[in-house]
């Protein structure tokens, strides 16, 4: 719910702050890369019913991992998709740690689109369509 989502945001948010001050540098983009299904999630809903005129405050049932769920999708299947996302953008920002910037940069945002397309593909054939009147 939205209690339990503010709390996961800010302490989210509260990671990704605390890992900047200890080491600044270029970690931000694989640890805002590794949060992308959620905050892709959530920036895209928001954005979408902000454009169809909804109250942006307001609770909605409107986000991907909800409609999934409306399409018969179980709350655990939903969830593991989510973590495995979140987990693979981890582990790959991690073991890309070494290796040179550029490469490292380049094989993260290719995992970053490969997981935006994953999200285009489930909102286009599984998600019940979003509703936005």
């Amino acid at each position: 719910g939205d209690v339990g989502s503010t709390f996961l945001g800010a302490l989210m948010a509260g990671a990704l702050l605390l890992a900047l001050r200890l080491a600044p540098g270029p970690i931000a983009l694989p640890l805002l890369l590794a949060a992308l299904p959620l905050l892709g999630d959530a920036s895209t809903c928001l954005l979408r019913r902000w454009l169809a005129g909804q109250p942006i405050w307001q609770a909605h049932r409107l986000h991907l991992y909800q409609r999934l769920q409306q399409a018969g999708w179980s709350h655990q299947r939903v969830a593991a998709l989510y973590l495995g996302a979140i987990a693979a953008l981890a582990f790959l920002a991690w073991l890309s740690q070494p290796w040179p910037l550029a490469i490292a940069a380049s094989v993260q945002a290719f995992a970053a689109l490969s997981v935006v397309a994953l999200g285009i593909g489930l909102e286009r054939r599984v998600a019940v369509p979003f509703n936005g009147r």
